[in-house]
C-alpha cells in the first residue's frame, strides 16, 4: 500500500514524521482558522488531535470553514470536523469535545496531556485563561493569525509560543487587559495600527474593512454644511 505521508516524509525526514505520529495536538476553535489548522495537522501526519468547539455548523459557515458543507449544517462542529478528518487520515486518533473553553471547563479540557495547543478561539478572556494555564503546565501554545504578532515578546519568555514582532508596536495603539491573578497587564491582540502593519494582503483587507465600517462617517465628513450653495 502506498504511504499516505510519503511527500511529507520526503520534506521533513523519517525522524520528524515519527515525532509527528506520536504528537497530541489540541485545536481550540473550529472556525475559519482552526478548522483549516486541524486539517493541515491531520494531513501532515499528526497522530492524535483533540477538537474543541461548542458551536454547530450554520449556513453562514459555508464560505470559509473546512467542515462546513450542506450535509453538515446543524451538526456539531467537532463531530463534522472529526468526520472529515477521519476520512482523510483513518489512523489519526480524534477526540471531539463539544464545549466552550473557559475557566469553568478548564479542568475538563486539561484532563489529557497535550504536546501543543492551537488557540483559534475568539474571546480574549478565554485566550488569557488558556495562556496562563498552558504556561503553568508547560504546554506550548500557538496563536495563528495576526493576534500572535500583537503580543509583547517578553510576556511569557519561558516557552517561545510566538515569534517577536518584526517591528515594535507603536505606543498607544492598543489597550491592555489585566492579567488573571495579578501581575503585569497583557497587551490586547487588537492594536489598530498593528493590524495594518503585518503583510500587504492583511493591510488591504483591514483597509477595505475600515472603509466599509466607516463609510457613513466618511460620507458625512464630505457632505457640505446646511445652507451651503
Amino acid at each position: 500500500m502506498e504511504d499516505q505521508f510519503i511527500r511529507t516524509r520526503m520534506l521533513l525526514g523519517a525522524n520528524a514524521m515519527e515525532r509527528l505520529g506520536k504528537s497530541h495536538v489540541a485545536v481550540l476553535g473550529l472556525g475559519g482558522v482552526g478548522s483549516w489548522c486541524a486539517e493541515a495537522l491531520c494531513r501532515s501526519g499528526v497522530g492524535e488531535l483533540t477538537l474543541v468547539d461548542q458551536d454547530t455548523v450554520s449556513v453562514s459557515n459555508l464560505n470559509r470553514q473546512a467542515a462546513a458543507v450542506w450535509s453538515t449544517v446543524g451538526m456539531e462542529k467537532t463531530q463534522a470536523a472529526a468526520q472529515r478528518l477521519a476520512g482523510i487520515a483513518p489512523g489519526c486518533l480524534l477526540h471531539p469535545l463539544s464545549l466552550r473553553y473557559e475557566a469553568g471547563t478548564r479542568e475538563e479540557f486539561f484532563q489529557a496531556r497535550y504536546d501543543y495547543i492551537v488557540d483559534a478561539i475568539d474571546l480574549v478572556s478565554c485566550k488569557l485563561d488558556l495562556i496562563e494555564t498552558a504556561h503553568a503546565r508547560a504546554v506550548a501554545a500557538r496563536w495563528p493569525g495576526w493576534c500572535a504578532r500583537s503580543c509583547a515578546a517578553g510576556a511569557f519568555p519561558a516557552i517561545g509560543w510566538y515569534s517577536p514582532p518584526s517591528r515594535p508596536m507603536p505606543p498607544g495603539t492598543g489597550t491592555r487587559h489585566p492579567r488573571p491573578g495579578g501581575g503585569p497587564s497583557l497587551p490586547a491582540p487588537c492594536g489598530f495600527r498593528r493590524r495594518l502593519g503585518c503583510y500587504w494582503p492583511r493591510r488591504l483587507f483591514w483597509s477595505l474593512r475600515i472603509l466599509f465600517l466607516e463609510r457613513k462617517r466618511i460620507k458625512k465628513s464630505f457632505r457640505p454644511p446646511r445652507g451651503h450653495p
